[in-house]
């Protein structure tokens, strides 16, 4: 389990991720994310989250074998144009991801949220010819052994042929990424949610993009103290 701890309003309140056993508290307030368990707990309202996990003892070539056709060559011809997976700090990720959420026109992030995590986010980009053409954000948790995709962002480019190499580059940063947690001994790479019964637009089209990795789909829980579920983020 992650403790995350924060404060809205001058009001502190607390996160958990990935707790088997959330409970109601009056001080400090706590926000559940993601608990595998779905039953009703007294003062805490549930709501379901939907998403996809991916075991990371098969190793890199398990990986590769478990995606699609189209995911798992888009990773190779990645691999063979020399992408380099590399760590980067919190204030390159956090201008690297603000710019891609404005052209987005979907929330950023700060740098202070970020480190409200501590050591347990990861911060990861592609880099070809010196640039960064995607970038991760991921939480881990060295407790139960999991990851989760947190944030993903890509580089922004006018021409079809680089939009489709930064697509690429972000499938392929993905595989790096779950190489770099296995090898940190973390077994199971969460992939931050898919949109339930999404049938068209832009959230079936992250839906597919995630099953293209061949993650199995499993139902969890968000529980929110009732007067704070507008803060969940």
């Amino acid at each position: 389990m992650i403790c995350v701890r924060r404060r809205k309003f001058g009001i502190p309140y607390h996160i958990h991720w990935f707790d088997p056993s959330p409970q109601f508290h009056v001080w400090p307030l706590t926000i559940f994310y993601q608990s595998p368990g779905k039953e009703a707990h007294s003062g805490l309202v549930r709501q379901a989250f939907y998403t996809l996990h991916s075991d990371l003892s098969v190793g890199a070539d398990g990986y590769l074998a478990a995606m699609n056709s189209s995911t798992r060559n888009q990773v190779h011809q990645m691999i063979r144009q020399g992408l380099l997976g590399t760590k980067v700090g919190v204030n390159e990720f956090t201008e690297f991801h603000n710019g891609f959420a404005t052209d987005k026109a979907i929330a950023g992030t700060s740098v202070q949220k970020l480190k409200s995590l501590g050591e347990s986010v990861w911060l990861t980009a592609a880099v070809w010819q010196n640039r960064a053409l995607a970038m991760h954000a991921t939480v881990v948790d060295h407790e139960t052994k999991r990851a989760r995709s947190l944030l993903s962002a890509s580089a922004r480019f006018e021409e079809p042929e680089d939009r489709k190499l930064i697509g690429k580059a972000n499938r392929w940063l993905h595989w790096w990424d779950m190489c770099q947690l296995h090898e940190a001994g973390i077994g199971l790479y969460d992939w931050g949610g898919v949109a339930k019964d999404a049938t068209a637009g832009e959230k079936l089209g992250i839906n597919q993009f995630k099953e293209g990795f061949g993650g199995i789909p499993v139902e969890e829980s968000h529980y929110y103290p009732v007067f704070l579920k507008s803060w969940g983020d």
